[in-house]
């Protein structure tokens, strides 16, 4: 080993580096440096030990240096930051992992004439992209190997002869780790001369894979405290910054870049967690199931661009094939993710390398096909298909690789992209129905083959066609060998390729159709097991100006609100539109604009509808967001502007619209123009007024029986007649329903539930309603509104001037605020809203949340019941209810109960309702039980504790100045927070505040609000800060039974963390204020003079007292004061006169004694507490 290490570097025979280089083991992988090109004049070694790098230059540092970056290994080191979806140097796509090394100019790997003998040398090579571990033999980079580094592929250095007859490595090495300083005089070992292999290895180093190297101790305590951070105390910023100290210590252990990757995830930070994933995937190379989530998260969590994403799970799965080139199914999901990328030649070279392996893998065979049908080659698909169907009729159907359904219909299809389109549908048709009739066991049975002009063979009884047929046997094979034994799918698509053949086979298509059942509304209707399927049909027919038949399967779909994207709304809204149903049509429409900002045909139709209603403006706004839309989507080059021919067509149909609705009847100055269209229509329009107003007294009226029979259109008056009549037909369909559907009748609530929606739909359509400023009072619909208005205006301007002068006249206009809207009172329009709210909150349905919610968001902004005190609280009470049934504890404790704080402010009810809720909210089941349902809980997270100490600043702001309890001693200074210094919550109270418009303030403090905001922090675990608040509270209250339990369960679970010095003390006061407890409780339950109440709070103290020495885990005192509770008088029949809402506490203390037995591995006492107590 003496002679390992010496200062005299020699890379060949005969050439030696200067001795002034210090080595250290990485450097025996870098490619050596002969001294000629050493630059002598312009690189001068700055101290003893540092030598400029030839690869990129660096600034001088002492051999003794402490910078954070070079303590990082030198894999880190000299690197450009990754680029993720950006093309390196490389063939592949995928970005290199460590830079290029270095090569110089007038370097030859080997000569020419000493080709034949290095390939004699190394006849072998790695089969499959698999690395050779002998390390006389050369190893050869497979097609998946070519965007990887060859220290990752751990392929060892392959030495080289030049032209001059110098030795060079041609390959990268695993880096190593640089020699300790003071060991440079050390002869290195040097390998002898021989007429062996070139390359291979040295004696003193150990071939094979490298053991773990210990992060430090540094690295360690960042990653513990990190983890502290982030799980214990979930302290986001403190463990991002810990976790990012770490990996600048030590960037090559993959759990610190998987904490920092969910760190990321957690602060909704997609894009930075998976780059760190990605980045950290790199220091675990070989490990597939790195790569593989790294895949995943790329895939199902990345909110960028998605080409981006698709081209780093590309990268993923390529690392993974490397390290496995069996690996199948990361190949098949590799396919997947080129294919989405339109790499088909790569995807299908992955897919053909399974099909080596798996002949006849269905779902490979159908990736294939769905390739073959994008890129309309089908004729490798095909042959596939043909293949494996001769393999399984020859050999059968058995075996784990079988011939399916879905094979049947990627075929069928596969069939009938061909050309011509007729025979193509023929061919299909056929085929489909031998190999249906082929899986249900009828093969023989080929004489259907010759009824190609119907279905027969497919219908669900024999009679009456199938009895037509004279070789047809009845009873030969049972009925699931026909029409029942067809998959739904199947039928479904013999629908679509029997449509597609025209007119003469319609009928066949729609009896296959009918199987969906597209009338049936239970719950075991095929909408909600086949919704694309009433998809599929739906736009076939539709395709096929078949309107009233594509509607059928449209509104099922609409009414389970199976799909909601603009394609759907747009093609239900026009086969209504052509049926007839413009009211329909009108909100589908409407759905469509609102969820697509660039939806221009949507607008256009809506412009139509409306033009057809007499509606004017709203026709106008319609068409001008068109004619907007249609103008911004024409491509503008330097030389012209590019419109191809859809654009053009919805272009004209919008200026179509947009004249359309000019023609309607208004005032010629109302609106003003917003491009060349409009001014156009209007200077046309006027000359035309003005011509006829000069020719209009010349002409002669011709006769009355002269004049063509038309129908005259409805006046705005009887448009406005027409539908209060409907909206009051439908409100009392719904008012006779009401009673059934508070029942439970299913149908009547539908019934309600549609005539609801409509009614709520045309309420919230009327703009009045929802004005710009919701805060001004609601004065009326139209000009008599504006009149109350301009007299309001008017008086508060000269009030002066009416005080001095009575007499001075004013607008005298009676103010009469409506009442009613359609000639339904605003109270049974609430009454509508509120029902239906929650009935949508008790309903399964996706978006019943988002629906019930709306509705409610729509009565707060009323400005109707804006200003209606009663009715917002009634609204409020609604909006709890539905939080509850949805089970939202976001919007329940963030919205609804902060509404009824800060609105009832200093009112302990308010903070009675918050603390309820909290009993009684329906928490779900969490993984980690019941403390991982505390620590997920809204009521103790960060938000609301700051609500409610702002709440409770409030109240020490607002006590009186001479607030003096007795025996305590006024507020202290530090309590008087000022109003500034107290964030003002959001909300409008001013509606609940007194008659002479000041708040309530309190006259003392309120001791819920304080024993709750202590609730809060004990539930946090700050122990130490809730006893501030409990003593307050007890202060005010001293025989407060709940604050003492509490002070003592708070004195004794600080006492149980591994911080606290004196347990013993904190003992000691935790018990003595639970005995104070329990002598206040046995007080309060004498004042009531009823044994059986004092015989239950007996029991109360014992069962706390129990459950405190369990907690404390000393077992023996435990059973002790559960015996002791469970042989009090009463354990049997312990319901008292106070009702049945409280327990005797038995089945809880006989399990946790029957626990504590088990434990304990006393199965026999356990089992006698359990027959005794818990058995029914």
């Amino acid at each position: 080993m003496s002679d390992q290490r010496t200062g005299n570097f020699r890379s060949g025979p005969g050439k030696d580096f200067p001795s002034s280089i210090p080595f250290s083991p990485w450097m025996a992988h870098i490619q050596p440096i002969s001294p000629s090109e050493f630059p002598q004049a312009s690189r001068p070694l700055v101290f003893e030990g540092f030598v400029p790098s030839s690869i990129r230059p660096q600034s001088p540092q002492p051999e003794n240096h402490t910078n954070a970056s070079n303590r990082l290994p030198y894999s880190q080191q000299d690197q450009p930051p990754l680029q993720f979806g950006s093309l390196g140097q490389s063939e592949t796509s995928y970005p290199a992992i460590i830079p290029a090394p270095f090569s110089r100019s007038n370097y030859v790997p080997f000569p020419a004439d000493a080709l034949p003998q290095r390939q004699q040398d190394h006849p072998r090579k790695a089969p499959d992209g698999d690395v050779s571990e002998t390390p006389n033999e050369e190893a050869e980079t497979s097609a998946d190997e070519e965007d990887l580094s060859m220290d990752e592929s751990e392929i060892p250095g392959i030495a080289s002869v030049t032209a001059e007859g110098e030795i060079h490595t041609t390959t990268k090495r695993p880096f190593g780790r640089p020699r300790p300083p003071g060991t440079e005089s050390r002869p290195r070992k040097r390998r002898k001369k021989g007429t062996g292999a070139r390359g291979g290895w040295s004696k003193g180093l150990r071939i094979g894979p490298r053991p773990a190297i210990d992060p430090g101790a540094e690295f360690n305590d960042l990653y513990k405290q990190a983890t502290n951070a982030f799980i214990d105390d979930q302290d986001t910023e403190r463990a991002l910054e810990l976790i990012l100290k770490a990996i600048a210590i030590n960037p090559e252990i993959y759990s610190a870049h998987a904490l920092l990757s969910e760190i990321y995830f957690v602060k909704n930070d997609d894009e930075k967690a998976i780059a760190a994933l990605f980045s950290g995937a790199h220091s675990a190379p070989r490990d597939s199931e790195v790569w593989q989530q790294v895949a995943n998260a790329c895939l199902q969590r990345s909110t960028g661009d998605r080409q981006t994403a698709l081209q780093q799970a590309s990268y993923c799965y390529s690392r993974i094939i490397h390290n496995d080139s069996k690996d199948f199914d990361t190949r098949y999901r590799r396919a997947g993710v080129n294919r989405e990328l339109g790499n088909y030649a790569k995807a299908m070279k992955d897919l053909d390398t399974i099909l080596e392996s798996m002949p006849r893998n269905s779902s490979v065979m159908r990736q294939v096909a769905e390739i073959g049908i994008e890129t309309r080659d089908t004729g490798k698909a095909k042959s596939l298909y043909e293949e494996a169907l001769s393999y399984y009729k020859e050999n059968g159907l058995e075996g784990e690789e079988s011939f399916t359904w879905a094979d049947i219909l990627v075929y069928a299809e596969l069939l009938a992209q061909e050309e011509p389109p007729e025979l193509a549908l023929s061919n299909s048709i056929k085929v489909l129905k031998q190999l249906s009739r082929w899986l249900l066991g009828r093969h023989e049975e080929d004489f259907w083959d010759e009824f190609s002009d119907d279905d027969r063979e497919w219908d669900s009884d024999d009679d009456p066609r199938r009895i037509m047929v004279s070789q047809f046997v009845s009873g030969q094979y049972p009925l699931d060998a026909y029409g029942i034994g067809l998959p739904l799918e199947l039928r479904v698509k013999l629908g679509l390729f029997r449509l597609g053949q025209g007119q003469d086979t319609l009928h066949e298509a729609l009896a296959h159709f009918e199987w969906l059942e597209p009338e049936g509304r239970g719950e075991a209707a095929n909408v909600f097991e086949y919704p694309d399927l009433f998809l599929e049909v739906a736009r076939a027919l539709y395709a096929a100006q078949e309107h009233n038949q594509a509607l059928r399967y449209f509104e099922p779909l609409k009414e389970v609100n199976a799909y909601s994207d603009t394609d759907f709304w747009l093609g239900i809204a026009a086969c209504s539109y052509i049926c007839g149903n413009k009211v329909q049509a009108i909100e589908c429409y409407e759905e469509a604009k609102s969820g697509d900002d660039n939806c221009g045909e949507a607008r256009t139709q809506l412009s139509k509808l409306y033009a057809d209603l007499g509606e004017r403006a709203k026709a106008m706004e319609n068409a001008r967001e068109a004619v907007r839309i249609a103008a911004s989507s024409v491509q503008r080059t330097e030389k012209r502007k590019y419109e191809r021919k859809e654009q053009r067509l919805a272009r004209e149909a919008a200026e179509k619209a947009l004249k359309q609705a000019y023609r309607l009847p208004s005032s010629i100055d109302q609106d003003n123009p917003i491009d060349r269209i409009e001014a156009r229509l209007q200077r046309k329009r006027r000359r035309l007024t003005r011509d006829k107003s000069v020719i209009a007294p010349r002409m002669i009226p011709p006769n009355r029986q002269e004049r063509p029979l038309t129908s005259k259109p409805m006046t705005a008056v009887e448009r406005e007649t027409h539908r209060t009549e409907n909206i009051l037909r439908l409100y009392t369909t719904l008012v006779d329903s009401t009673e059934a559907m508070r029942e439970g009748d299913e149908i009547a609530r539908n019934t309600w539930m549609d005539c609801a929606e409509v009614l709520i739909t045309d309420f919230r359509s009327n703009r009045v309603f929802y004005p710009a400023e919701r805060h001004a009072a609601f004065t009326g619909y139209d000009r008599e509104a504006q009149n109350v208005r301009s007299r309001k205006y008017w008086e508060a301007r000269h009030e002066l001037e009416r005080n001095e002068n009575q007499d001075f006249p004013i607008p005298s206009v009676e103010l009469s605020i409506p009442t009613e809207y359609r000639q339904i009172h605003f109270s049974d329009w609430l009454d509508v809203f509120l029902e239906y709210a929650l009935l949508l909150a008790n309903t399964s349905e996706f978006d019943a949340r988002h629906r019930c919610y709306t509705v409610i968001m729509a009565v707060l902004d009323c400005v109707v019941w804006y200003h209606d005190p009663q009715a917002i609280l009634q609204t409020y009470i609604c909006y709890l209810a539905c939080a509850l049934a949805l089970r939202d504890d976001a919007t329940l404790f963030n919205i609804v109960l902060r509404w009824f704080i800060r609105t009832f402010q200093f009112c302990t009810d308010a903070y009675r309702l918050f603390s309820a809720m909290n009993f009684v909210y329906p928490h779900s089941n969490h993984k980690g039980g019941k403390d991982g349902q505390m620590s997920s809980a809204v009521f103790r997270n960060g938000p609301t504790q700051k609500f409610m100490f702002r709440q409770v600043m409030n109240f020490d702001l607002n006590l009186p100045q001479d607030y003096h309890p007795e025996e305590f001693g006024g507020v202290p200074d530090f309590m008087r927070h000022t109003g500034e210094q107290i964030r003002p919550d959001d909300g409008d109270d001013s509606l609940f505040a007194s008659p002479s418009g000041q708040t309530a303030t309190p006259k003392e403090m309120d001791v819920v609000l304080l024993t709750l905001y202590a609730h809060i922090l004990y539930a946090g675990g700050s122990f130490p800060n809730a006893l501030s608040y409990y003593f307050r509270a007890l202060s005010l209250d001293p025989k407060n039974h709940v604050v003492l339990l509490s002070i003592a369960l708070s004195y004794i679970h600080e006492m149980l963390k591994r911080q606290t010095d004196n347990r013993h003390m904190f003992m000691l006061q935790g018990w003595a204020f639970f005995e104070e407890y329990a002598d206040a409780r046995r007080e309060w339950a004498q004042t009531k003079n009823d044994a059986d109440l004092e015989v239950l709070i007996e029991r109360e103290i014992e069962f706390n007292r129990a459950r405190c020495w369990q907690m404390l885990g000393v077992a023996d005192l435990a059973i002790r004061a559960y015996e002791k509770m469970l042989s009090l008088p009463g354990s049997t029949n312990a319901q008292t006169s106070r009702g049945n809402t409280e327990s005797d506490w038995t089945l809880e203390a006989a399990y946790a004694i029957q626990s504590m037995y088990a434990l304990s591995g006393n199965p026999g006492m356990a089992r006698d507490v359990t027959e005794k107590y818990l058995v029914v």
